[in-house]
């Protein structure tokens, strides 16, 4: 039996009189059974079944449709079959016992249509001929349904008959409407017709399909969610105790997708798993094969919204291999563009969705030639490449006239185009985008859907600076979400509200409308609302000048994440929560620093950031431990002499500002500029695709092209070089400095400091001309400088795929320059992780891992090092091994040993707002690690290996490896200059390491 997970009831108490929803007429309508779903924390599925129930039950139908229905059954009775030979020869001839199930189907309706007319000899043969193909049915399909309804229907008189007829007629009609975007109220009213009637003449299977054209207009058409859920879990269980197997598949497929909708997306995979097990087990079920393909979609993208690409990709593998139809077939194609959109893989993303382009185009299929043009018109807004983006969004409006596209499709597209226009600030595009979705939207009796337009356009408004616009259009939505009964919604769209009578200046409002919000989300139990009141609070204090308010307030909040973090034990959830309210927590570092608590702020900073070390086990920040405490500077300028200085950066909505330590000040210094955050993250991901893009260009090398890129990348490096280091006091340190140590914020974690450009008016100078940078994950753990004559004469550990080009020199030169270094070995036949990670165990100075990596940019556990180990008979071996494996086998340092790893991306992973980007090299320090070297893109071993035997040299020298690196890079700019084909020093050829360090 397919397991499905529970309905998850919040307990919402006196949520009627916190919302105002009372109604006379609530009794009636389905918004109220949606509320009490919230509102009792008692109600069970049935109860919630029977409610549905009840108010289909309750509906008045029209005349016009019983007319339609009673004239159906006329015309059925005039065709109906009038003799038993087509039956017995359909019976003789089938095998699989399912498509002998509807030939019983058919007979029961012949024979009962026969008893309408009166003609009791051919009723009376079909239904001995009924009775025993009903009962080899049952026996063959596992099944005790059919015996019992075929004496059931024995018995009915002539007009049990007429009113069962009446049934059927009113099923088949309710799916013919159930999916149209315009027709389905009609579906509502010939379902409800059906269940009116079959409380004179039961037949359980008809129910169950009248439930479940229900369950998806509840979905699709209200975005009942719990109410679809409830329908599934209730009827599933019947289905498959009536042996309608194929009815259970699709009630579940209906929960799968309410559960994914509704953001419950495990609970969606694990829902589609066991649809497809379930499809298997009944292979031979008509239309079974439909729901596995359908399945495995879904599977996907619930894999690919979880971050999961290889189950993503595997999934779509296996419906490959199903050969699907060329709809299906289009859908994934727009799956797997949206898998290497994802990982970054834009080129790839681009042609995948041309391949569905060319497949819908062919079969006509308009719906999904217009998903088609948005997600390549998606892919390029968040390139920013704002114009071509607009171009795929034109192309899928020509589209709109097409009947086969829904409404909601229609306003999709059109919103789309809006969102454009409002990034670009073009307000009379915009305008007419929003006109044009009104007169679509006002026409649709859609509560849900309406509201969420509103609130929509009301985020556009915002978003162009058009604050009241903003507010009339929140305020719709929130009137819908409150009179629906969608809390969640509701809650939500009053942070929306206060955020625009900020924008307003009208404070009072706001006031009162956070004081709502707290009580509601006190009451309903919804901590993240809370704090969301609690820290809009504090910034209205903050503007309006009570800047002391700001702080306490400020501090709620962080004591309110602190009380939900504790409470969550999953590591991933809880960096999540963390990045979740970082901002907030940042804003309470702001108030702090105004109020002139400086170094209690910077404290705080520091703990913020730095929250996933040493462990990757989230530690307790104790955000406001230092409150209690002496307002005392952390120990940073102990770390600092006249050579360097650490730079931590902090981003906010419309400020950057850049906390600077100096071993040549005893107090830190903060700087601050009024800089858009958008306008620095747009140029900080611009100037990273463009890296990103350079093998393509040089793959295709053409001088005028190279030349182009070279000029766009430098430009780019120099304007974020301009905006991160662009006062007068960091311009003249990068220029004193011989070491900056910098802790980024955002999406700044990888970015690579060492090729911003500093100077552009004689000769190119880069970052790494002037100075060696190293990324800290919090100001108070730069390290000590350890300074040795020769640091390769330590004990070291290498692991190298010498299959590598210039691999096997690159090895002989580091046994020449460290005559303690061992090959990483085990003494066994078969290499077993286990063994291999003991070996690392042992304290070392130094490791340097060579070989191939994998970088998971949304799920950093599922990241890998592969590594070389050499068994008992001199045999290599190629290991992968995850940061999960090593942390299942307690790997930790205690002496802080400096790890290399030259291989692609292993500097990458997921960036959190809060915690950098988390992944293999976060994950070592994590384990005590004091130096991890890593790279932030695709590296050629042609290269980077002679470039790291260089650094490996310089290192042995001057025993720093930083200085090391910078020297190489430095030596790698000239030499590209030189190079008569190369000719500039593109960034991505010397630029890709990073060095990461903690005390």
């Amino acid at each position: 039996m397919m397991q499905t997970p529970h309905l998850q009831k919040l307990k919402w108490l006196a949520l009627l009189f916190v919302l105002g929803c009372t109604n006379n007429d609530s009794a009636h309508k389905l918004s109220e059974i949606q509320r009490q779903i919230y509102a009792q924390p008692e109600i069970t599925q049935e109860e919630i079944v029977a409610k549905i129930e009840h108010f289909y039950r309750s509906l008045t139908v029209t005349d016009s449709i019983r007319q339609s229905v009673e004239q159906a059954v006329a015309r059925q009775l005039a065709t109906a079959p009038s003799r038993l030979g087509p039956f017995s020869e359909k019976i003789r001839d089938e095998q699989n016992p399912y498509r002998l199930e509807n030939i019983l189907q058919e007979i029961i309706r012949a024979g009962l249509m026969a008893r309408a007319l009166l003609n009791v000899d051919l009723s009376d043969s079909l239904f001995v001929l009924a009775v025993n193909v009903a009962h080899e049915v049952d026996s063959t399909t596992a099944t005790a349904y059919w015996v019992g309804f075929v004496s059931q229907s024995q018995k009915f008189t002539t007009d049990d008959v007429h009113n069962w007829l009446m049934v059927s007629v009113a099923r088949d009609s309710c799916y013919k409407y159930h999916g149209d975007d315009t027709n389905w109220p009609l579906a509502e009213q010939y379902a409800a017709l059906a269940l009116q009637r079959l409380e004179k003449t039961p037949d359980t299977r008809i129910k169950l399909d009248v439930m479940f054209r229900l369950q998806y207009i509840l979905r699709e058409f209200y975005s009942y969610f719990p109410l679809t859920i409830a329908i599934s879990k209730y009827y599933y269980q019947m289905a498959q105790e009536n042996g309608y197997h194929l009815r259970a598949v699709a009630m579940a497929f209906q929960e799968a997708d309410a559960s994914r909708e509704d953001g419950k997306i495990q609970e969606a995979l694990d829902l589609l798993k066991s649809i497809i097990k379930e499809t298997n087990k009944y292979n031979r079920i008509s239309d079974m094969e439909w729901f596995k393909r359908m399945a495995l979609l879904r599977l996907a993208e619930c894999y690919r919204a979880l971050g999961d690409y290889q189950n993503a990709k595997s999934a779509c593998a296996e419906l490959e291999q199903l050969a699907p139809d060329q709809r299906k077939l289009t859908l994934l194609h727009i799956v797997k563009g949206r898998i290497h959109q994802n990982l970054g893989e834009y080129e790839q993303a681009h042609a995948e969705y041309d391949a569905g382009l060319s497949v819908a185009d062919a079969q006509g299929d308009m719906v999904n030639m217009s998903a088609l043009y948005t997600n390549l018109g998606t892919m390029y807004e968040f390139l920013t490449e704002y114009d071509r983006a607009q171009d795929y969004f034109i192309k899928s409006e020509a589209l709109l006239k097409s009947p086969l596209l829904s409404r909601n499709d229609r306003v999709r597209l059109i919103l789309n185009s809006a969102e454009i226009a409002a990034l670009q600030g073009k307000e009379e595009q915009f305008d007419q985008a929003i006109r044009e979705a009104n007169e679509l939207m006002t026409s649709a009796n859609l509560p849900f859907r309406l509201a969420q337009y509103y609130r929509t356009i009301g985020a556009l408004n915002f978003q162009l600076g058009r604050n009241e616009e903003a507010l009339e259009y929140l305020k719709k939505a929130i009137g819908i979400f409150r009179s629906e009964g969608l809390v969640p919604k509701f809650l939500g769209t009053t942070v929306d509200i206060v955020k625009c009578l900020m924008a307003l200046s009208e404070y009072s409002k706001a006031m009162q409308a956070l004081e709502e919000l707290r009580n509601t989300a006190n009451k309903v139990s919804e901590p993240e609302r809370v704090i969301d009141a609690l820290a809009l609070e504090a910034e209205i204090a903050f503007r309006l000048g009570d800047r002391a308010k700001a702080v306490v307030l400020s501090n709620q909040v962080c004591q309110h994440v602190q009380k939900v973090m504790d409470n969550i034990q999953d590591e991933a959830k809880r960096i999540f929560y963390h990045q979740k309210n970082y901002k907030y927590l940042k804003n309470s570092v702001f108030y702090g620093i105004q109020n002139n608590t400086l170094n209690l702020s910077l404290q705080k900073l520091n703990q913020i950031k730095s929250i996933t070390l040493p462990s990757t086990t989230l530690k307790r920040p104790e955000y406001l431990s230092s409150a209690n405490g002496s307002d005392s500077l952390p120990p940073v300028q102990s770390f600092l002499d006249s050579t360097n200085c650490i730079i931590d950066y902090i981003v906010t909505h419309d400020s950057l500002f850049a906390v600077v330590f100096s071993g040549q000040k005893s107090k830190s210094v903060i700087l601050r500029k009024h800089l858009p955050e958008q306008k620095l993250a747009s140029t900080t991901r611009a100037y990273k695709m463009l890296i990103e893009k350079t093998t393509t260009i040089f793959e295709n090398f053409n001088v005028s092209n190279a030349q182009e890129h070279y000029r766009k990348t430098t430009q780019q490096a120099h304007e974020l070089y301009s905006m991160l280091f662009g006062w007068p006091a960091l311009d003249s340190l990068v220029q004193e400095s011989e070491m900056m140590y910098i802790v980024p914020d955002e999406y700044l974690y990888d970015l690579p400091f060492a090729t911003l450009v500093v100077d552009t008016t004689e000769s190119i100078t880069y970052l790494a001309n002037e100075t060696a940078t190293v990324i800290l994950p919090g100001h108070s753990l730069a390290p000590k400088p350890k300074m040795q004559s020769n640091p390769l004469d330590g004990n070291g550990l290498i692991s190298m795929d010498i299959t590598f080009d210039k691999a096997a020199e690159l090895l002989a030169l580091l046994k020449q320059l460290s005559p303690d270094l061992e090959e990483l070995s085990v003494n066994s036949l078969q290499v077993a992780k286990a063994e291999a990670i003991e070996q690392l165990r042992v304290a070392r100075d130094y490791y340097f891992f060579l070989g191939h990596g994998f970088a998971h940019a949304q799920n950093p556990d599922l990241s890998y090092i592969e590594l070389s180990v050499t068994s008992s008979e001199q045999k290599k071996n190629i290991i992968q091994i995850s940061m999960p494996e090593f942390r299942e086998h307690k790997l930790v340092w205690d002496n802080k040993p400096t790890i290399l790893l030259l291989g692609c991306k292993t500097a990458t992973g997921k960036s959190y707002m809060g915690s950098g980007t988390l992944g293999f090299q976060r994950g070592l320090l994590s384990m005590g690690a004091g130096t991890v070297v890593g790279t932030l893109w695709d590296i050629d071993s042609n290269h980077a290996i002679p470039d790291m035997a260089e650094v490996l040299k310089n290192w042995q020298k001057n025993g720093n490896f930083t200085r090391a690196l910078q020297q190489s890079q430095i030596r790698k700019i000239e030499q590209m200059r030189k190079d008569p084909v190369f000719k500039q020093p593109h960034p991505y050829f010397w630029g890709g390491f990073m060095v990461t360090s903690v005390i």
